[in-house]
């Protein structure tokens, strides 16, 4: 993966000089007249935008209107609207002049898309949502303003929970994208002429390692999807025009890894270095059905089959006397596997050894998945332990008067 220096982002975005964002906004049902996108008049009353992505959540974003209309002296999008007999704002009083902003922020009323970056041509897709809430805000001092909030289409998918124990039964080879092939085709068992996955969902997997055994347990179909594409660096998104789910290998992988230097590119830098959960050796017992035996599965946090994250941090392991063991008792088909998930806690584990947050100046490609390069917090020569590659948790993109800035959440992952 290509790693990108601020220099060379900041040539591509023009020199960062004019932050710019989009709401293109479109009727949830194409067929719909009567549906339209934002007016320009609606976009000029934007005062700021937030969005926030996070690996183990569906993206949201606020975006805060300006709520009061000088020219007439009145509430502009809510708080001034005439009601239908239903309760409904009546959009057709076409005597108020404000009649026509009534219906804009409506609830499921529309899909809408986000693109933030900088003129005249470097903008990103950001997402694809719903409004699903609104807060205004009538102040003491101060105009009264209002918040909408997005939700990524996906949240509409939540629909009905499923128990399911997947196996090679269901498909052979067991993988994630023959499991969401499977999802796709199934009929809801209430209700023989309705899918249960409730959109077309479409998978394009890579190879991807061979499963036994599979639970998902009272999950939404969509939540258990999210979890299983993550766990094998997959992206699941809508396509353009939001009515087919694509599963596949995340683009995020083909972004650059930023360079952010500290008192540069980093407007701020704060990491935070644990070892309070670390353990020393993890211990797996399971049931094993051939020899029906108990079996004991157990690996010390400087085995090989380990791995070498976070290698340089490994002497606090020793210096902090960690936690001797933790049993854990799961179901597994072999010894293999039970080693497998051993090395997985201690790679989850050591993930959290150092945790940061940041800002530094907008960067729409900057999102929960991507890896950055920390430096000028410590000498590469003198093997610093804050320095190095990190993986980004979570982002929060803001767009509002004082420009574009991004946010993150990060995990060290240095394979020193």
């Amino acid at each position: 993966m290509a790693t990108m220096s601020m220099a060379d982002a900041s040539r591509n975005a023009h020199g960062f000089y004019v932050p710019q964002f989009k709401l293109i906004a479109h009727p949830l049902d194409k067929n719909d007249q009567n549906g339209n996108p934002l007016p320009a008049d609606v976009i000029h009353d934007v005062t700021e935008i937030t969005y926030k992505d996070k690996l183990e959540e569906i993206d949201s974003c606020e975006i805060v209107v300006n709520n009061w209309d000088e020219v007439n002296n009145c509430f502009k999008y809510i708080g001034a609207e005439k009601l239908t007999d239903a309760g409904k704002p009546d959009g057709s009083a076409g005597s108020d002049p404000n009649s026509k902003y009534w219906n804009v922020f409506d609830p499921c009323q529309r899909t809408v898309e986000l693109l933030l970056g900088y003129a005249p041509d470097q903008l990103t897709s950001m997402m694809l949502g719903n409004f699903v809430s609104y807060e205004p805000n009538f102040p003491q001092a101060g105009p009264p303003v209002m918040s909408v909030r997005l939700l990524n289409l996906m949240h509409a998918l939540r629909t009905k929970k499923y128990d399911k124990q997947y196996t090679t039964k269901d498909a052979n080879p067991l993988n994630d994208s023959a499991i969401a092939n499977w999802i796709a085709k199934q009929s809801d068992p209430d209700s023989k002429t309705k899918k249960r996955f409730p959109v077309e969902l479409k998978v394009y997997g890579k190879e991807e390692p061979a499963l036994t055994y599979v639970i998902q347990k009272s999950q939404y179909d969509i939540d258990f999807l999210w979890q299983r594409a993550r766990q094998n660096g997959y992206e699941l998104r809508f396509d353009k025009d939001a009515r087919v789910l694509v599963m596949q290998p995340s683009q995020v992988k083909d972004t650059p890894v930023y360079q952010l230097e500290w008192g540069q590119s980093l407007l701020d830098f704060k990491p935070t270095l644990t070892v309070g959960n670390q353990y020393k050796s993890v211990t797996v017992r399971f049931f094993d059905r051939a020899t029906q035996k108990p079996v004991d599965v157990k690996l010390d946090y400087n085995d090989p089959k380990v791995g070498k994250l976070n290698k340089n941090l490994d002497y606090l392991i020793d210096q902090c006397d960690p936690r001797e063991e933790t049993v854990i008792e799961k179901p597994f088909y072999n010894k293999a596997e039970a080693e497998k998930y051993c090395a997985s806690v201690f790679a989850d584990q050591r993930k959290r050894m150092v945790k940061a947050t940041g800002t530094t100046i907008g960067l729409p490609n900057l999102r929960a998945g991507c890896k950055i390069q920390i430096g000028g917090v410590g000498k590469k020569s003198l093997g610093t332990r804050l320095s190095g590659t990190y993986f980004v948790t979570a982002t929060t993109h803001t767009f509002n008067s004082n420009g574009y800035t991004t946010k993150f959440e990060a995990r060290r992952e240095d394979e020193s």
